[in-house]
């Protein structure tokens, strides 16, 4: 399951303070995916959808979509102010062709994941 370094897990709870959205948790899902992996999103959400992955840690309420979840398994966020928000170790995506290394995605070697 995904984990949280206490840098990211305060980022969290003061953006949702800031925003007058305590109650609220962070809901993670899939945006799309491409040669270079999974794309994913980050919301603020009042509950989790239905078929989401739930858990809480220190007050914060994380909602994973479904789908998203196998790739976050043995993931772990942190937050940097240079960064932002950053997935480290991320389960490899199966269209993942390496292509993104050379930095071209434009090849069609993924057009099946795109769907």
């Amino acid at each position: 399951m995904l984990s949280l370094t206490e840098t990211a897990l305060e980022r969290f709870k003061k953006i949702l303070k800031e925003q007058g959205n305590e109650s609220y948790g962070i809901r993670i899902f899939s945006a799309g995916a491409g040669c270079c992996g999974p794309s994913l999103a980050l919301d603020m959400v009042e509950q989790a959808q239905d078929g989401d992955v739930t858990f809480e840690k220190e007050g914060l309420k994380v909602f994973i979509e479904k789908d998203a979840n196998e790739t976050l398994a043995e993931a772990t966020m942190d937050f940097s102010e240079e960064r932002g928000f950053v997935l480290n170790g991320m389960a490899e995506h199966s269209c993942h062709d390496g292509s993104c290394e050379t930095g071209s995605c434009d090849d069609g070697s993924c057009d099946e994941c795109d769907e």
